[in-house]
């Protein structure tokens, strides 16, 4: 199905409110995957929890990450997730009153190195992979000062990839993505956080332009329901805060 033909306000219950969410085209899981035909990750499970308790139904398509800034943008999707103030969205003009909820999730940025290389520094450093369409924020400095290279992958696997493979010193993702990776993968390899390069937290939120009323009842919603939200971040193993030396299998 197409964008287009998504209808904004179409339900079969008169009663019941319909929304699209667009959601970044990523295996992002387990915070996200909106690909997928059944357990789409942690935020879907809290925005179907948010929608039954108020009678209210989201449709989710997913997105390019520049695309879903301007379908929002343009009124197209109701809603963008996951979505940051702090983020920078290159070569795109959008307006300035979007509006943001709290973090359903935090987002943990680390360089995930092989074990031999845990504690080399920054002027040792030569090349960093991550996945396009993501700025390795706290990186940019860095890159001309120590005339370090990159490597854009497809994807979060491609990173830990290019890693494993010795293409790349290091990778720039989030750290519940890669561990879940290393989850799944049967390979011995181990990543780990290398507590001497960049790291950062962001929060990952719902934001819109058109449903501010919206955010509000999510923000109220996220608040009430703290045992709801602490029990899902359990049940899909979402570290919100890791030890340095934290390791992940990688594929």
């Amino acid at each position: 199905m197409s964008l287009l033909s998504l209808p904004l306000s179409y339900s079969a219950n008169a009663q019941t409110r319909t929304y699209i969410v667009g959601a970044e085209q990523l295996d992002y899981y387990p915070h996200f995957d909106f690909d997928r035909s059944e357990d789409k990750g942690f935020a879907w499970q809290v925005l179907q929890q948010f929608a039954a308790r108020h009678d209210i139904q989201f449709n989710y398509i997913s997105l390019p990450p520049k695309r879903l800034q301007l379908e929002l943008d343009k009124g197209t999707i109701d809603f963008a997730y996951p979505d940051n103030p702090r983020w920078q969205h290159h070569d795109i003009q959008v307006r300035q009153n979007k509006i943001f909820s709290q973090g359903l999730a935090l987002g943990i940025y680390g360089t995930m190195v092989r074990q031999e290389n845990l504690g080399q520094s920054v002027e040792q450093f030569n090349k960093l992979a991550f996945p396009i369409g993501f700025t390795p924020v706290k990186w940019q400095q860095l890159f001309k000062q120590y005339n370090i290279k990159t490597i854009e992958t497809y994807d979060a696997a491609g990173a830990i990839l290019a890693v494993a493979r010795g293409r790349a010193d290091g990778a720039d993702i989030e750290y519940n993505v890669a561990a879940y990776l290393g989850s799944v993968s049967p390979d011995n390899l181990r990543l780990q956080l290398n507590p001497d390069l960049p790291f950062s937290a962001v929060n990952f939120s719902l934001s819109t332009f058109a449903h501010p009323e919206l955010i509000e009842q999510l923000d109220q919603f996220l608040i009430e329901n703290q045992e709801l939200i602490n029990n899902l971040k359990a049940r899909y193993q979402l570290q919100q805060s890791i030890e340095p030396r934290d390791y992940v299998k990688a594929k």
